[in-house]
C-alpha cells in the first residue's frame, strides 16, 4: 500500500510553494492543514530544505514538460 501521508506532505507542501513562494514553506501550517505531526514530517524528509529541493525538482520538471508539449 502506498504511504498516503507522505503523499499529503508532498502535495500540501507543493500547494504551499506554487502559492507562497519557497520562502513562505511553513511546517506548522502544512502540518495543521492535512492534520499530521512536525515529527512525522522530519520523518518523512529530514528538514525543510530536503522538502523545498524536492518542491524545486517538481517544479522545474513541470515547467520542462510543458515547455516541450507548447
Amino acid at each position: 500500500m502506498p504511504d498516503t501521508s507522505k503523499q499529503k506532505w508532498l502535495d500540501k507542501g507543493y500547494e504551499h510553494f506554487a502559492l507562497y513562494g519557497p520562502e513562505s514553506i511553513s511546517i506548522n501550517k502544512i502540518s495543521k492543514e492535512i492534520n499530521s505531526s512536525r515529527a512525522c514530517f522530519y520523518h518523512y524528509f529530514g528538514d525543510i530544505e530536503v522538502l523545498d529541493s524536492i518542491l524545486k525538482f517538481i517544479s522545474t520538471d513541470l515547467y520542462l514538460k510543458m515547455q516541450t508539449t507548447s
